[in-house]
C-alpha cells in the first residue's frame, strides 16, 4: 500500500467473506489508513470478542447453511435480541475511529506456556520482508518460546553465496552453510527487535527445499497449511525445544 500511495495509484481495501454476501467494512476517498481494510458499510454492526474475534451482525448476513446444523451453529450465535451475530473466525482489533484491523485466524492463534496471545502471521510476514527468507511458520503453542521454520529465496541466497564465495551445489547445500546460518540468525536477530519480547524468534532452522503443493504443504494461492508443515516437520521442530 505504502508503494502504491508512493506511485499515486488509490487503491481501497475491503473485507468480507462469502457468508456475509459480500464486503462489510471498505476504505473509500479520504477515508483510508494503511493496514485497515476500512470501516463497516451501512447497515453493518461489528464487535470484537475477549479472544479478539471479529463478529458481524447485518442484514447481509447468511440465515445458515444448507442441511448443516452444526456449521450454522458454530457460525451464527444469538444476540439476545432475536437476531445473530456472525463469527467470522478472523481475528483484528478497532481502533478509535472505528476502522477494522485483521490480525489473523482465530485457529492460527498461539497461546505460549507463558499464556500469551500471538498471532504468528504477524511475524512471518515481517521476518519475509527479509529478500533471503521466502517462507516462515512459526511454531510456540503451549510452549515457552516461539519457534520457525523457513526456506529460502533461491535467487537472493545463491547471489549472497556467490558474492561470499561459497562453494554449493545446490540450494540443499546453502541450507547447511555456516555463513548462510549465520546471516539469517542476523536477520532473525535484527527483525526480533521490532517484536514484543514473547514474540520474538528464540530459535530457528531452515528447510531443505521450499514448501510444496504438490506435498499439500501450501494452498494455491501459496498460504502455509501449518498442520501439513507440522507433521511434516515434527523431529526438526521438537528438536528446537529440546536443552
Amino acid at each position: 500500500m505504502h508503494f502504491f500511495n508512493w506511485v499515486g495509484l488509490d487503491v481501497y481495501e475491503a473485507y468480507g467473506m462469502t457468508e456475509t454476501s459480500g464486503v462489510i467494512t471498505i476504505q473509500s476517498e479520504g477515508k483510508t489508513k494503511i493496514g485497515s481494510v476500512g470501516i463497516p458499510i451501512p447497515g453493518t454492526e461489528l464487535k470484537i470478542l475477549e479472544d479478539g474475534e471479529i463478529c458481524c451482525r447485518g442484514e447481509q448476513n447468511i440465515s445458515g447453511y444448507y442441511k448443516n446444523e452444526e456449521a450454522t451453529n458454530e457460525l451464527l450465535k444469538p444476540d439476545g435480541e432475536g437476531g445473530f451475530w456472525l463469527h467470522t473466525g478472523d481475528v483484528g482489533h478497532i481502533d478509535e475511529e472505528g476502522y477494522l484491523f485483521i490480525t489473523d485466524r482465530k485457529k492460527d492463534i498461539i497461546i505460549t506456556a507463558g499464556g500469551k496471545n500471538v498471532a504468528p502471521q504477524n511475524i512471518e510476514n515481517l521476518m519475509k520482508t527479509s529478500p533471503y527468507i521466502s517462507q516462515a511458520m512459526v511454531h510456540g503453542d503451549k510452549k515457552p518460546y516461539l519457534t520457525m521454520l523457513v526456506t529460502l529465496d533461491e535467487d537472493e541466497i545463491t547471489k549472497f553465496a556467490r558474492d561470499q564465495k561459497i562453494l554449493y551445489q545446490d540450494l540443499g547445500d546453502l541450507t547447511k552453510n555456516e555463513e548462510v546460518i549465520k546471516l539469517l540468525n542476523h536477520v532473525v536477530k535484527e527483525k526480533n527487535k521490532e517484536l514484543a519480547s514473547y514474540e520474538s524468534i528464540k530459535k530457528f532452522r531452515i528447510l531443505k527445499e521450499e514448501l510444496d503443493q504438490d506435498k499439500d504443504e501450501v494452498t494455491p494461492t501459496l498460504k502455509v497449511k501449518r498442520k501439513v508443515v507440522t507433521a511434516n516437520n515434527q523431529d526438526l521442530i521438537a528438536g528446537m525445544y529440546k536443552s
